[in-house]
């Protein structure tokens, strides 16, 4: 994106901060709202457990944020935000099928592996992409003193 003063930069700045807000809601509220209904149709007895333990694998996928802008500040954002597209889209698919497969008849003992690897694939999607759209918001915002 073009580094500028004036309404072009706003706008770029305010069009990257939107698609981040929006991608950041996406991915919490799968993790938040949709995961523990879902979880609680695939094994209602283990519903508490496996929100917990998806929740502790969610807070360690989040540690790694730091790791991540250090390595698109070295190698470039645009190959972490597009490699986070991928990961995220992939994991939405997982969900997808996960859920899917909850309401087959030939495929339901994977249904919740494939479901907890979609989850997980999806939130290390939105680390990366999360990241860099914030890296690339402090690059376009000037510094004032």
């Amino acid at each position: 994106m073009p580094k500028g003063d004036g309404f072009f930069s706003l706008c770029c700045s305010t069009l990257v901060l939107s698609y981040c807000f929006v991608l950041s809601f996406t991915a919490n509220g799968i993790l938040v709202i949709a995961a523990p209904i879902d979880l609680a149709i695939f094994e209602p007895s283990k519903a508490a457990l496996l929100n917990g333990i998806l929740g502790g694998i969610s807070a360690c996928i989040s540690l790694f944020g730091p790791v991540v802008g250090h390595f698109a500040d070295k190698h470039g954002k645009r190959f972490y935000m597009i490699l986070g597209s991928v990961f995220f889209t992939v994991g939405i698919m997982l969900l997808l099928v996960g859920v899917y497969t909850r309401y087959s008849e030939t495929l339901v003992k994977h249904g919740l592996g494939i479901y907890f690897i979609g989850i997980i694939i999806a939130q290390v999607g939105s680390l990366l992409l999360s990241t860099c759209f914030n890296a690339m918001v402090a690059d376009l915002t000037h510094e004032v003193n």
